[in-house]
């Protein structure tokens, strides 16, 4: 298998970087270790030439982060050492891992080599997609045209998905204790609020939701979509609420309103899709949606559109929900750390 030198290193820069990360106690650096992954993720789908991926992941990796600096500021920077009874779960999972890995490795060969154009993938799909999608989808972005047309079915599965996936996490560190959404931890810690942090934050939050406004309008014709517009208008939303000051502004979005609008989203995306079948059409034919006097371009890009605004409704939302989840679980435990701080010193002035 032929394989770029570029890739090829970065391929090793990835793999020592997780090993790193295994080893490393400070989660901190861990922290920091995981944004120098994510960087090279990204650029290794730059040079795989998939830039709508390494946008996705340019996004997401700075939403993860944000995700970490706000879980470090209630948790131990240092990892415990592990228990007697985990250390038997985490050895029969590095087991199964390496016997998985060994697999893989004795399989690979049977792949088709990258960038062969014999491969069955590039002389069947790929030049069907190339050669068809502008007069079957009107789409004049590619990638646009196979993941909201050709594979739609399939992106709304994936939609679904993530929604799921979003409400698995908040339900995970849900607690039956009533929790209140609150961001003072962070607002009051020097390292969160100043003059000179809030004045960077008014000037790069307008910026992402305008860019966030252009990702969505323009997916049809350039990078990104409806994924990319709204992981960055969440990302806006998580700097305000960790760095701004929504208590001023009485912005804040509960975990029932973003669960709504999560499942709103995922509604919009399957209503573009049904809607056609009760015009004479199939599933997310835009060509048949009921919008009358527009050509079967307009229609698609009409479609298309609807769709991405469904799908960014569902991603914004989602994201946001497993923010309040983190800050609603972290409330919680600020919470029972000073009951534990009441009743140890009550027990003390007993003694």
């Amino acid at each position: 298998m032929q394989i770029l030198s570029a890739e090829a290193l970065l391929l090793l820069f990835l793999i020592a970087i997780t090993l790193v990360i295994i080893f490393v106690k400070d989660m901190l650096a861990v922290m920091v270790i995981y944004c120098a992954f994510s960087f090279c993720a990204m650029v290794l789908y730059i040079f795989s030439g998939a830039p709508d991926v390494a946008f996705t992941e340019a996004v997401i990796g700075v939403i993860s982060t944000l995700y970490f600096v706000i879980s470090l500021k209630t948790t131990d920077r240092m990892a415990h050492p592990f228990r007697r009874s985990e250390k038997g779960v985490i050895l029969l999972g590095t087991i199964v891992l390496i016997t998985v890995t060994v697999l893989f490795a004795l399989l690979v060969h049977q792949l088709p080599v990258i960038g062969d154009p014999d491969s069955p993938p590039n002389t069947h799909i790929s030049d069907f997609y190339i050669g068809n999608a502008y007069a079957y989808t009107h789409a004049p972005n590619l990638v646009t045209a196979v993941l909201a047309d050709f594979r739609g079915f399939d992106t709304m599965w994936e939609t679904t998905v993530m929604f799921l996936a979003g409400m698995s996490v908040f339900a995970i560190l849900s607690n039956r204790e009533e929790g209140q959404w609150s961001a003072a931890i962070y607002t009051k810690d020097e390292r969160f609020d100043g003059i000179e942090i809030r004045m960077i934050m008014a000037m790069i939050i307008p910026v992402i939701m305008v860019f966030a406004v252009y990702v969505l309008m323009h997916g049809e014709i350039s990078l990104g979509g409806g994924f990319q517009a709204g992981a960055l208008l969440a990302m806006a939303y998580i700097l305000f609420c960790t760095f701004g000051n929504p208590a001023r502004y009485h912005l804040k979005f509960t975990p029932h309103v973003t669960i709504a609008l999560a499942a709103a989203g995922v509604l919009i995306y399957g209503t573009a899709g049904i809607l056609p079948m009760f015009f004479g059409g199939k599933f997310l034919e835009y060509a048949r949606l009921p919008f009358g006097g527009k050509t079967a371009a307009q229609l698609h890009a009409t479609g298309i559109l609807i769709i991405e605004i469904g799908v960014t409704l569902a991603v914004m939302a989602t994201i946001i929900t497993i923010l309040n989840a983190i800050l609603i679980r972290n409330e919680l435990t600020q919470r029972m750390l000073r009951r534990k701080k009441k009743t140890g010193r009550k027990e003390h002035g007993s003694v």
